[in-house]
């Protein structure tokens, strides 16, 4: 196998354009001011609000924090040290109130399940789970105050939710990880400003969001609406997206691309049904989340979803889509060139589609700006398909068939399906097996037929629109 090249560069993160979408914002905080929370886990243990610079947590009755049997309970009360751990707010270099954890116990101290090790330190962020002496024995959510500070929420949601971290930018709002105060549930708050040129960009996402349900698709909790912003809620999936696995792992092999592909294919089926064009189907805009896994296999199956809909579009037979829009590097030509070729078809979705493939199995971009050129031209997306893809014939195969130039060539969506790429019986068990678990939590399922006829066992169900 060849080396493959750090594809970092190459996968430039589309929905930020200041690349910084991944940061956690920070701020100097004042001297006592509050710049952290301990939230207990436990309904016999206090939550603590932090304002000094040092904090100790044990059974010693000079602990800042005292841990006791009525507290921590019997089971681990005799394993808590009388030092456990210490809590440090201090400075690196430019970066001010970094919030520190020091483990001083001997039965360990553990963050998010991992032993932080005796005399060591570790940097908390926000949502960090602090567990003692055994990694089940959860005790704390630590959030990081000073990340509110800037009053990011309006007061009317700021009043339930505490800001955890930023998960992202794109082209219209901030997207952030919130918890409720009270029942310490997770979700991710889109912030749409309304000065926006276009508010109708705002409301058609939403509009979008309200009537779509489909388990590969997000899912809208909530929509409230201020004054100044709308802020929508949506299901929060910890695993971050697509690009960040193709980038940590430079690219994805053939069986772990056809697992996530087939459930990408799926909920492009499901909206391409209800009218619903994406236009901006990308990496970044396919986010995933680990699932137990039915099969033997070690590594989780990854359940996939769809998400951004700012820039789709619903269509019917008088509705037309001639405006150049999307990200580049994914768009078809015929939305590129809108201008001069005019309106164009949900084909667009299958161009962006087969780019996606092509990223997943070899990290790398089709084209970038600087040749998108090439897009136009047949035989360069043929040179590049056969140069850069080190896969099976079939791979090869179905991606061709999906980036053509004219969009009237392209395959469509059954023979998508119907291709023997994807007729892999393994490979449609595991996405059985990962949407069944996730019918369990509510969502409706739409079966589809396969030639196989394994892709759900539950009887079918009609997904309807609100």
């Amino acid at each position: 196998m060849e080396d493959v090249q750090d594809c970092t560069p190459v996968l430039p993160d589309t929905a930020s354009g200041n690349g910084d979408a991944e940061k956690e914002e920070s701020q100097p905080l004042e001297k006592n001011n509050c710049w952290g929370k301990l939230i207990s886990i436990k309904s016999t243990l206090e939550s603590k609000e932090l304002t000094d610079d040092c904090y100790s947590v044990g059974r010693a009755p000079t602990c800042d924090v005292i841990l006791n049997k009525g507290n921590i309970g019997d089971n681990y009360f005799s394993q808590i040290s009388k030092v456990h751990f210490k809590l440090y707010r201090g400075d690196l270099g430019e970066h001010t109130g970094l919030i520190y954890l020091e483990d001083v116990s001997s039965n360990g101290t553990f963050i998010n399940d991992k032993k932080v090790g005796k005399n060591k330190k570790i940097i908390l962020t926000s949502a960090d789970e602090i567990s003692l002496a055994h990694p089940k024995n959860k005790v704390y959510f630590f959030v990081n105050m000073s990340i509110d500070k800037d009053r990011w929420l309006p007061t009317t949601i700021g009043n339930n939710f505490i800001v955890l971290k930023h998960l992202g930018t794109g082209g219209f709002g901030d997207v952030k990880l919130v918890m409720n105060k009270k029942s310490f549930q997770h979700c991710a708050i889109k912030k749409l400003p309304k000065e926006l040129d276009d508010n109708t960009k705002i409301f058609n996402e939403i509009n979008i969001l309200k009537r779509i349900n489909h388990p590969c698709v997000v899912r809208l909790e909530d929509v409230v609406e201020t004054q100044e912003s709308v802020c929508i809620f949506l299901e929060y999936m910890p695993n971050g997206n697509l690009l960040k696995k193709i980038v940590s792992k430079k690219k994805l092999s053939e069986t772990q691309t056809k697992v996530i592909f087939y459930q990408l294919m799926l909920a492009v089926e499901y909206l391409h049904e209800e009218g619903i064009t994406h236009r901006d189907l990308k990496p970044e805009n396919i986010l995933l989340s680990s699932c137990v896994s039915l099969c033997t296999e070690s590594e989780p199956i990854s359940l996939i979803k769809v998400t951004d809909f700012g820039l789709s579009k619903v269509i019917n037979s008088q509705t037309k889509m001639k405006t150049a829009c999307g990200t580049l590097q994914y768009a078809a030509p015929e939305v590129v060139f809108a201008k001069y070729i005019g309106p164009y078809s949900k084909k667009v979705d299958i161009w962006s589609l087969g780019v996606i493939l092509y990223v997943c199995l070899t990290g790398m971009l089709l084209f970038d700006e600087e040749d998108i050129r090439g897009l136009y031209d047949p035989l360069q997306v043929s040179r590049k398909i056969n140069e850069n893809l080190h896969n099976s014939l079939c791979a090869k195969d179905i991606i061709s068939k999906m980036i053509k130039v004219k969009a009237s060539l392209r395959i469509n969506t059954p023979e998508i399906f119907n291709h023997p790429w994807l007729q892999d019986r393994q490979m449609i068990e595991k996405v059985n097996s990962v949407l069944n678990v996730q019918r369990v939590k509510g969502n409706n399922v739409k079966k589809r037929e396969t030639d196989f006829d394994l892709f759900l066992t539950t009887k079918k169900e009609k997904v309807t629109s609100s």
